[in-house]
């Protein structure tokens, strides 16, 4: 098991990538984080931030999708 610190904010999904395993993604309220995971048992973030300063935009992530490269397959 992994403990993500998210300080106050709340995560609500993971996912995995469906090409790389070693990639997921936390999202939920002002939370949009990318992690790769190292020696197998410890997480880099990768990506920490998908807010925007428009007011009219919110930050309360509910869903995302992978996109997967043509050239890329599972693993």
């Amino acid at each position: 098991m992994v403990h993500i610190d998210l300080h106050n904010e709340v995560g609500r999904d993971v996912s995995f990538s469906p090409v790389d395993h070693n990639n997921l993604v936390v999202i939920g309220d002002n939370v949009f984080r990318n992690y790769k995971f190292i020696n197998n048992d410890q997480l880099k973030s990768v990506h920490s931030s998908l807010k925007s300063n428009n007011k009219n935009l919110s930050n309360d992530f509910r869903c995302h999708t992978w996109l997967v490269d043509k050239d890329q397959k599972e693993t």
